[in-house]
């Protein structure tokens, strides 16, 4: 904003005076062509210059009378430009990558996170330019987004929901606010997505046929240890669906091992249960594996229990010896009852 002042400081009427601007080295502005001022009098203009670019520039009025002896008069001003302005806000986004039990995309009570699932984050132009490792919840997060993006997993299991509906691992979204839940929903137990992956799930095999089932509920609290040969590695404790996973990117004991023999036992089994099935069928609680060098994951190093056992062996002959000795004594009974008759 300039402010342009034209005074009289003579004794006289001054007519016909032409009041210009040049701002730079652009054409002249006029102002006024037209002025009169009596002796003593002033007048004031007020204007703006707009798309003024940075750094200092000059504007220089001047004040003349048309066809007349007396000299133009003229002042300058220099002015220091900037321009300041607010950085554009930024935002987040957030999601789940997990088991959708009901396939309905929203975590529920049933529902379990993935945890140490790699997320990607592209920009519009299709580049890498984030990375993000879900944590023991399924939950993975980015921020000081604004604009287009696309997120993706990639995982080998059966997606059952998504953000976008498409199923394809894949959203793309357009950020101009904290978006959250952007989740993807699978059906499996752990998806394969680091090498090397060992995991499974010990639970009520209610058909004992080693496979998690509907309605077959997990035992959680049990201690599970994974051996590297016959040495100990790490022990972990099932979560609340009976699930355990020995992740050996995540989980720095097991950083350093190498392809070769490795068992995976459980402890103490939960109270008033026999084990029933088992990933290889021994039913010893303990399962012995071999992790070759591409070895990606196994997911199904399950042990399966079940209540009210039907026994086996021996004592199923014995129990059906009595079975039978009571029904043809009890048949004995009712032939004498009708033979008396």
């Amino acid at each position: 904003n300039y402010t342009v002042v034209v005074t009289n400081t003579g004794s006289t009427l001054l007519e016909n005076i032409l009041v210009t601007d040049v701002f730079d080295d652009e054409d002249p502005t006029i102002i006024d062509e037209n002025l009169t001022l009596d002796a003593g009098q002033s007048k004031t203009y007020n204007y703006t210059v707009e798309d003024i670019s940075t750094g200092t520039h000059i504007n220089v009025a001047t004040a003349e009378i048309i066809e007349s002896e007396i000299d133009p008069v003229s002042d300058d001003a220099r002015v220091t430009a900037s321009r300041r302005r607010n950085p554009p806000s930024t935002y987040s986004v957030s999601g789940y990558v997990f088991e959708d039990f009901n396939s309905d995309n929203v975590i529920n009570n049933e529902d379990f996170g993935y945890e140490g699932i790699v997320v990607e984050l592209f920009d519009d132009d299709d580049d890498l330019i984030d990375t993000d490792v879900t944590d023991s919840n399924g939950r993975y997060s980015f921020s000081d987004l604004r604009g287009s993006y696309k997120i993706e997993i990639n995982l080998n299991e059966s997606q059952v929901s998504e953000y976008d509906g498409l199923l394809d691992q894949t959203v793309e979204l357009d950020i101009n606010e904290n978006t959250s839940q952007v989740n993807f929903g699978f059906s499996g137990p752990v998806p394969l997505a680091l090498p090397t992956i060992i995991a499974g799930t010990v639970f009520n095999d209610i058909n004992e046929d080693n496979m998690v089932d509907a309605g077959e509920i997990g035992y959680s609290n049990v201690e599970v240890t994974l051996w590297a040969g016959t040495t100990p590695v790490l022990t972990k404790m099932t979560d609340a669906n009976g699930q355990y996973v020995f992740n050996f990117l995540i989980d720095p004991e097991l950083a350093d091992l190498e392809p070769g023999d490795y068992i995976v036992s459980i402890g103490q089994v939960p109270v008033g249960v026999t084990e029933v099935s088992e990933y290889d069928a021994t039913l010893n609680l303990m399962v012995q594996l071999v992790l070759e060098e591409d070895t990606e994951a196994i997911i199904d190093v399950n042990f399966g229990f079940k209540t009210n056992v039907v026994p086996s062996g021996e004592e199923a002959n014995v129990a059906m010896i009595l079975i039978g000795l009571i029904i043809l004594s009890s048949g004995i009974i009712l032939r004498k009852k009708s033979f008396n008759a």
